[in-house]
C-alpha cells in the first residue's frame, strides 16, 4: 500500500471504488481535471491517504518560448506513457486506472463490452475497439433500452451486471476523437439496480452485412467472453466463477452485423 505524498504536488486526492482506494497526484489544476473527468462512476474521495494505487500526472502549462511539454503518467515509480497529446494522456490514465481497479477489486470481475437492461435483464455485448459496441448501445437506447455502459460490464459475484453510466464516448468517423453523449440525449433512462445477464451478443460491424445469428453453446460462449475479461491471470479461480454464473441461463449469439438500427431490433426480440 502506498501514500499519498502531497509535498511538492499542487494537487492531490485519494478515492474509493468497489473497495479500492486509488490516488492521483498533478502538477496542475488542469491536469487534476482531466483526470477527474475520467474517474469511475460512483467513486468518492477516501479520507484516508493510504491508497492500493498511485497515479502521477505531470507536465501541466507550457515550457520558456511558448513550447508545450511532454506530459507524462506514472502508476507508482513506472512511466505508463510520455506524450504531448492531452488526449491521449487522458485515455492512457483512464485504461491504466481500470486495469488497476480490475486486478484489485477481487470480488469483482470487468469485461470489455456495453450493457444495456431490457424487461429485467441485461444485455451483454463483448467486443475490441473499433467493432460497433458503442453504436450498437446507442441503437439499443433509442429503441427503449436502459443504459448501463457502452464499454465496460461489472459484474458481481453473483454474476449480475451493474450500471457503469459514464458518457457514451461516440466516435463519429474511425479516425475522430470520441465525443461524450449522456443516455438522455438518447432518449434513455439510466439503471440503478444490478440486473441478470439474459442475453449475450458478439457482433462486428461491416458495412452492408445483415446480422445472421448463430447460437452458442454456453461453453463456447463462456470462452469468447474470456476473451474480453480483465483479471483472468492474476485471478483466474474468481472470474471463471462469476463468469459461470453470468453465462447460466443466458442465451448466447454471434455474428457479423450492418446496420445498428436493425440489430439493435433483432436483439430485443431475442431476449
Amino acid at each position: 500500500m502506498d501514500a499519498l505524498d502531497r509535498h511538492g504536488w499542487t494537487d492531490a486526492a485519494a478515492f474509493e471504488w468497489l473497495g479500492v482506494r486509488f490516488g492521483i497526484r498533478t502538477d496542475s489544476p488542469d491536469l487534476m481535471a482531466l483526470a477527474g473527468s475520467r474517474l469511475p462512476p460512483a467513486s468518492v474521495p477516501s479520507e484516508s491517504d493510504h491508497v492500493d494505487v498511485l497515479f502521477s500526472l505531470t507536465g501541466g502549462g507550457y515550457a520558456s518560448r511558448g513550447m508545450r511539454r511532454h506530459q507524462i503518467l506514472y502508476e507508482g515509480f513506472a512511466t505508463i506513457t510520455r506524450t504531448l497529446d492531452r488526449e491521449a494522456l487522458a485515455d492512457a490514465f483512464d485504461s491504466a486506472l481500470h486495469v488497476a481497479l480490475a486486478e484489485r477489486a477481487t470480488q469483482w470481475v470487468f469485461v470489455h463490452a456495453g450493457v444495456v437492461g431490457w424487461q429485467g435483464r441485461a444485455i451483454l455485448l463483448p467486443g475490441a475497439t473499433f467493432t460497433g459496441k458503442t453504436s450498437l448501445v446507442a441503437a439499443l437506447l433509442r429503441a427503449g433500452a436502459v443504459f448501463y455502459s457502452d464499454d465496460r460490464a461489472v459484474i458481481d459475484a453473483a454474476g449480475r451486471v451493474h450500471p457503469y453510466a459514464k458518457p457514451l464516448s461516440i466516435r463519429e468517423a474511425r479516425t475522430a476523437r470520441q465525443v461524450p453523449r449522456s443516455a438522455t440525449s438518447f432518449g434513455a433512462d439510466v439503471g440503478s439496480k444490478p440486473l441478470p445477464v439474459g442475453l449475450v451478443a458478439f457482433t462486428r460491424y461491416r458495412e452492408g452485412a445483415s446480422w445472421s445469428p448463430q447460437p452458442l453453446p454456453p461453453g463456447q460462449a463462456m470462452l469468447a467472453v474470456l476473451e474480453h475479461t480483465s483479471a483472468l491471470r492474476t485471478r483466474p479461480r474468481t472470474v471463471l466463477a462469476t463468469l459461470r454464473r453470468t453465462i447460466t441461463g443466458a442465451a448466447s449469439y454471434r455474428g457479423v452485423r450492418g446496420d445498428a438500427t436493425e440489430t439493435a431490433a433483432r436483439l430485443l426480440a431475442l431476449i
